[in-house]
């Protein structure tokens, strides 16, 4: 089974983990540079092709039991430069995870498929996937993140009253979100990370399937 490397001794991990000591060489297919949404995807695809992968992250390996709900605390763990992260121009803040899991940490877990316009966008700078690859994929990886809709009850109070805002005002097409949480505590934090392990981030997910796969081959460095 695959290993989560880091430069810190942890308390006991989901993950086997193992700490970096001294200069290390690998030969490998396959080198993946960032554990997010795109790199955990990649990673568990090439493996389960029967590919040797090392997957490298710039932040570290934190569990729920590491997040404390506390924003002076989680801010400088999980988000690239503390959350300081802005465009060349400082107009526009960048929400960016810097941690194993990317980005998925600290998201608030809505989801949604890539929309069509995007999609031919992408499609005319040279993409080639049909139509029905684009869905067969989509429902694969909404599988895999555990995405279904928000229910009725797990509506607070400020997006029912949006709601009935939008209702008087004429406007119907709206619905409830699409989130990957299951069993969701509720308790907003989110963006600091999810406590209870509810949030079904590519750690949770990608990560987890690519490194329990009994004849899998990669190595997960963390801290780099």
């Amino acid at each position: 089974m695959g290993i989560i490397y880091g430069i810190y001794d942890l308390t006991d991990r989901h993950e086997k983990y193992g700490v970096v000591k001294n200069d290390i060489v690998e030969n490998v297919d396959v080198c993946i540079i960032g554990s997010g949404a795109a790199g955990a995807v990649l990673a568990k695809e090439f493996v389960q092709s029967g590919m040797k992968v090392v997957l490298i992250e710039r932040g570290g390996y934190h569990e729920g039991k590491d997040m404390n709900q506390r924003e002076v605390d989680m801010m400088p763990l999980l988000w690239k430069n503390a959350g300081f992260n802005f465009v060349d121009s400082l107009r526009i803040a960048i929400a960016q995870g810097c941690c194993l899991g990317g980005s998925t940490i600290i998201n608030d877990a809505v989801c949604f498929d890539t929309p069509p316009r995007v999609r031919q966008e992408w499609n005319s700078l040279g993409v080639n996937f049909s139509e029905d690859e684009w869905l067969t994929h989509l429902k694969k990886v909404n599988t895999a993140l555990h995405v279904t809709r928000v229910s009725d009850d797990e509506l607070n109070r400020n997006n029912l009253m949006l709601k009935e805002g939008a209702e008087r005002l004429g406007l119907r097409e709206h619905r409830n979100n699409y989130r990957n949480c299951v069993n969701c505590m509720q308790c907003g934090f989110c963006h600091i990370g999810c406590h209870y392990e509810t949030k079904q981030n590519v750690l949770l997910t990608y990560i987890h399937e690519a490194l329990k796969k009994p004849d899998s081959d990669i190595r997960v460095y963390c801290n780099c």
